[in-house]
C-alpha cells in the first residue's frame, strides 16, 4: 500500500480516537465543574485540537485521547489551587502590585490606592504646576507606567542592603496628567506571568533629571550587583546610558527601568502556577488581552 495513503488512514483513525473520547468524557461530565474541571476540559480540547493539526507527524493515540489529557491537566491545575495563597504572598509573583491571584476589581482597587498615596505624595501634577519645576525633570516624557513600577521595584530591592543603597539610586518620578484627580490606565493581560498596567492614557511620566556619566556595561560590578544572579533580576546594560554614575554623589542611578529592562526570578514550578492563573483570570473575568478603565482619585 502507498506510504502517503497510510499516512492518511493513521490520521483519520487518530482523529477518531480523539472524537470518540471526546464524546464518551461529555456524555458523563457533571454540569457544576469546579473551575480546575473547567478549565482543564477546555485546554485538553485546544491541545488536541493542535495535535491533530500537524501536518508531518501524526500525534500519539494518548496525546489526542481526551480522558487521559483532561485528566493530567486536572490533577495539576488542583494542586496549582492549592499555591495561590503563597503565589500571591511573594513580591515576584506580582508586578506593579497585581498579579492574576486576584479579580479584576482587586486589580482595579490596588492601582487605585497606588495613585491615591502617589497623588498625596505630591506625585501627581497638573500640566500648570509642571511648569513651575520642569528644570528638575529630564524633558523626556513618556506614558509607560512600567517604568514606574520598574522604579519601585529596584527602590525596594535596593533599600534590602545597605550595601546597595550606599552605590545605588534610582530616580524619583512624577505624573503630568490632563485632570490629577482622574487617571485613564491601560492593562495588558497578554503576559503569561504577570498582568501589567502598562500605559497612562491621559498623562505623563517624568523622571527625576540625572547629571552624570554613562556606565552601564555588561562587565561591570552592577551585573552581579543588582543583575540576575544577584536575584533582583535588573538586565538592561547593553546601553551605557541606562545607567548613570552620578557627578555630585558617585551613586550609580539606574534610568532605564521599563519592564523588558528586567528579567524577575520566576522559577519553572512559579512559573507553571502563574500561567494556570493567567488562563483562569481571563476565563472568569471575561477579558481580553487589554482593558482600560478610569481612576477617580478624588474618592
Amino acid at each position: 500500500m502507498d506510504i502517503k495513503v497510510i499516512k492518511k488512514l493513521i490520521s483519520f483513525a487518530l482523529i477518531g480516537i480523539a472524537i470518540y473520547s471526546s464524546s464518551i468524557y461529555s456524555m458523563n461530565q457533571k454540569t457544576d465543574k469546579t473551575i480546575p474541571e473547567q478549565l482543564a476540559e477546555i485546554t485538553a480540547h485546544e491541545l488536541i485540537k493542535q495535535r491533530l493539526q500537524r501536518k508531518f507527524v501524526p500525534p500519539r493515540p494518548e496525546s489526542i485521547d481526551f480522558k487521559i489529557q483532561y485528566q493530567k491537566l486536572l490533577e495539576d491545575y488542583i494542586e496549582f489551587e492549592d499555591h495561590f495563597n503563597q503565589i500571591k504572598e511573594e513580591p515576584e509573583a506580582s508586578y506593579g502590585g497585581i498579579n492574576y491571584i486576584m479579580t479584576l476589581e482587586e486589580m482595579k482597587q490596588t492601582l487605585k490606592e497606588k495613585f491615591v498615596t502617589m497623588k498625596k505624595n505630591g506625585l501627581i501634577f497638573s500640566k500648570d504646576e509642571f511648569e513651575k519645576i520642569k528644570d528638575k525633570y529630564f524633558n523626556r516624557p513618556i506614558n509607560d507606567l512600567t517604568r514606574i513600577w520598574g522604579a519601585d521595584y529596584l527602590k525596594n530591592k535596593i533599600s534590602e542592603s545597605e550595601q546597595l543603597q550606599a552605590e545605588y539610586g534610582v530616580p524619583n518620578y512624577i505624573i503630568v496628567a490632563q485632570d490629577p484627580n482622574s487617571i485613564k490606565i491601560n492593562l495588558s493581560f497578554s503576559n503569561e506571568l504577570f498582568p501589567i498596567a502598562n500605559s497612562l492614557e491621559n498623562g505623563l511620566i517624568y523622571f527625576e533629571k540625572i547629571a552624570g556619566i554613562p556606565i552601564a556595561s555588561w562587565h561591570s560590578s552592577s551585573v552581579n550587583d543588582i543583575g540576575i544572579k544577584s536575584g533582583i533580576g535588573y538586565d538592561d546594560f547593553s546601553d551605557p546610558g541606562n545607567i548613570l554614575l552620578e557627578n555630585k554623589s558617585d551613586k550609580k542611578y539606574v534610568v532605564d527601568l521599563e519592564f523588558k529592562s528586567f528579567k524577575l526570578p520566576v522559577n519553572g514550578y512559579t512559573q507553571w502556577v502563574l500561567n494556570y492563573a493567567a488562563k483562569r483570570f481571563r476565563y472568569l473575568n471575561h477579558v481580553g488581552l487589554d482593558y482600560t478603565f478610569i481612576l477617580d482619585l478624588k474618592t
